[in-house]
């Protein structure tokens, strides 16, 4: 006897494995998106760090450690993709008041938030970090300079995700494919 059409399981088993796929499919880029994310944080936030405690030691000056980060930076391409990122060197000397001075600095990255650090007010450092920085009226100062090393990433998407879902549930407006990272390190 032959069942009727309406009670067929017939393609429910595609229809199935069609979903899952795409389920496990967002899944795994989802994982390979965030892991390059990650990754891509850790870097810039080491290479700054490296590069302000050297600057800070008066090893090297400002366009020697451009060079020291752009070489370091080799999972993130700096040398072949200068315009995803931007790097800044600055030195913040004591005073009254302290005075920020940009010695260094690559990329090409042209960003809004985009901002070096002798353009920012009190040049990016917290009132507290300022106050080591403020003479007293003999001109002494706790402390004589910083060293201020920042870098700008764009991340670029290696997965088809991130466009996707921007498209598919926040109408292009809410979700940023492609995020600027930020890290600063002030010795």
């Amino acid at each position: 006897m032959k069942r009727p059409m309406l009670q067929s399981n017939q393609g429910v088993v595609s229809l199935e494995f069609l979903m899952m796929f795409m389920v496990f499919t967002a899944l795994a880029f989802a994982v390979v998106e965030f892991g390059s994310q990650i990754h891509e944080r850790n870097m810039i936030s080491h290479l700054v760090r490296e590069g302000a405690s050297i600057y800070s030691r008066d090893l090297e000056n400002a366009n020697t450690i451009d060079a020291i980060i752009i070489d370091a930076s080799y999972s993130l391409d700096f040398i072949n993709k200068p315009e995803n990122y931007a790097l800044f060197v600055a030195r913040v000397t004591a005073g009254n008041p302290p005075v920020c001075a940009a010695t260094g600095g690559s990329g090409t990255l042209a960003e809004a938030e985009v901002v070096a650090p002798s353009s920012a007010a009190d040049c990016g450092l917290t009132p507290e970090l300022l106050a080591y920085l403020q003479e007293d009226v003999n001109g002494i100062a706790q402390m004589q300079q910083f060293s201020v090393v920042r870098i700008y990433y764009k991340h670029n998407p290696l997965t088809p995700l991130a466009g996707f879902l921007d498209l598919a549930f926040f109408g292009g407006a809410a979700l940023d494919p492609d995020p600027i990272m930020v890290a600063t390190a002030i010795y």
